[in-house]
Parts: C-alpha cells; structure tokens; sequence
C-alpha cells in the first residue's frame, strides 16, 4: 500500500473530474450530477491501491489490512478535501461566503455541519474499505486470467 500514490491519485481525481464534467457540460449542454465529485476520487484511489496492493502481494488484503487502510486513506481523503476547500472558503465572495457566515454565526448549523462532516467522513471510510478490496479482488481475477 502506498499513501503517496493513493493521496497522488486522489489528488489529480479531485481536479480532473469536475474539468471532465465541465467539458461535457459545455460540449453536450448537459451537466452530469456533482455528487461524482465526492464519490470518484475516493474510488479511483482505493481501486488502484487496491489493485497494485494485489500485484505485489499476490493476495487480496485480510480483513484487518483493509480495514487499516481505509483509516489511513480517509484521513488522507479529509485532509486533502480541506486543503482544496480552504482557498474556497478565506476567497469566497457572494452567496458562498453568505452561507459561510450564516454557518459559522448560528450555533445549530453549526453542530448540522459538524454532522455531515462526520457523515462525510464515515462514508468516504466505508468507500475506501470497498473499493480496496474491491480492487484487489479485480486484480486477483485479472491476475488468474492471465496465467491462463
């Protein structure tokens, strides 16, 4: 398992994705859904983890590897998905930095923010876990078509 190319590949996901979706949008006229933004990053990485984790080892990952994978790459997920929304937030102008303030000034919202931080987080822990496995198992089949 490498951290740096799952951390690279979320990375490079998180700012090809919505230029792809903006060019079908301006070449089609029609804008696929902004929840691919969340979802494909985090699947893109655990799945290639996933499979270069079966390559090396010629193994799907146990239970416990998988899980401690996902915990790494869901803190590595988070903190990539705060630094890319940093810049969004100190610069935003108009109705984003409205909400932000309304946010950040109602107590309550902010405890709602809180929780679907958390969910957010708990769900990207829960897509890391399938989708490494997922990957390893793809590559393991791959792996098995190819020895004939």
């Amino acid at each position: 398992m490498s951290y740096p190319r799952y951390a690279l590949v979320f990375l490079i996901a998180s700012f090809a994705i919505p230029v792809g979706l903006w060019a079908i949008e301006r070449v089609t006229g029609y804008a696929p859904s902004a929840t691919i933004l969340w979802i494909l990053p985090v699947l893109c990485a655990g799945m290639i983890e996933g499979q270069k984790f079966a390559a090396a080892t010629g193994r799907t990952p146990t239970g416990l590897e998988a899980w401690g994978f996902a915990r790494v790459a869901t803190m590595l997920a988070m903190a990539i998905s705060l630094a890319l929304a940093v810049p969004l937030i100190i610069f935003a102008g108009g109705e984003i930095r409205s909400s932000l303030d309304a946010v950040m000034g109602d107590p309550e919202l902010r405890m709602i923010a809180g929780a679907v931080f958390v969910f957010y987080m708990l769900v990207i822990f829960g897509m890391n876990r399938l989708f490494f496995g997922m990957g390893a198992k793809n590559e393991m089949k791959a792996l098995a078509r190819r020895r004939g």
